[in-house]
């Protein structure tokens, strides 16, 4: 008989064969398993549930166009920021200084992306996507208002890294959900709105 692990790395290792109280070093389980195993329900839809056209799926891609639209416009626009902070609120502090606030603000929104993937997963987008565009908001309403480096560290370096991640990452996943056959041509659309900002 084949051990338990090699039948394991070949996918021919059975379902009965997966007990909790299974050790992979031996060949039989300790306890039989009696009951089918408990599998956990999938959220996402099968193949055959995907519908490739429709108002609902095309207006994720129109929404995601939008999102990303500002969310990445004013991502791209840092260098704008970074010159009239240089010239007017922020004009003791070096190019350095200043620079570390687009900084800041790029890594939140790319170590967020992991949180915000998982919190899409259970709760779906649109929770996330009503939370990022009042954080996003309340980002821009903030750095207008803000007069220290520290404001704007905190205003426009954190806040709105996590609001443009919680508007980015769940637009990003959305239009996936609803295409099989053309999903590189929805994701191209929701895509190409990046590159028109700039």
């Amino acid at each position: 008989m084949m051990p338990v692990r090699i039948q394991l790395l070949l996918g021919v290792a059975h379902p009965h064969r997966f007990s909790r109280n299974y050790n992979l070093m031996d060949e039989e389980p300790k306890t039989p398993l009696t009951e089918a195993p408990a599998t956990l329900e999938s959220p996402a839809k099968r193949p055959s549930e995907v519908v490739d056209r429709g108002l609902r799926a095309w207006l994720t891609v129109f929404g995601a166009f939008f999102s990303m639209f500002a969310t990445f416009g004013q991502m791209n626009a840092i260098g704008s920021f970074q010159l009239w902070y240089a010239e007017h609120q922020l004009s003791h502090y070096s190019q350095s200084d200043i620079a570390w606030i687009g900084s800041l603000q790029l890594w939140v929104f790319f170590f967020s992306g992991g949180i915000i993937g998982r919190l899409f997963d259970a709760y779906g987008p649109k929770v996330l996507l009503a939370l990022g565009t009042v954080i996003y908001t309340f980002s821009l309403m903030m750095t207008s208002l803000a007069t220290k480096y520290s404001q704007f560290i905190l205003a426009q370096g954190v806040l709105f890294g996590i609001g443009v991640g919680l508007l980015f990452y769940p637009a990003l996943s959305s239009t996936q959900t609803h295409f099989m056959k053309y999903r590189a041509t929805a994701a191209g659309i929701a895509y190409s709105s990046p590159s028109s900002t700039s």
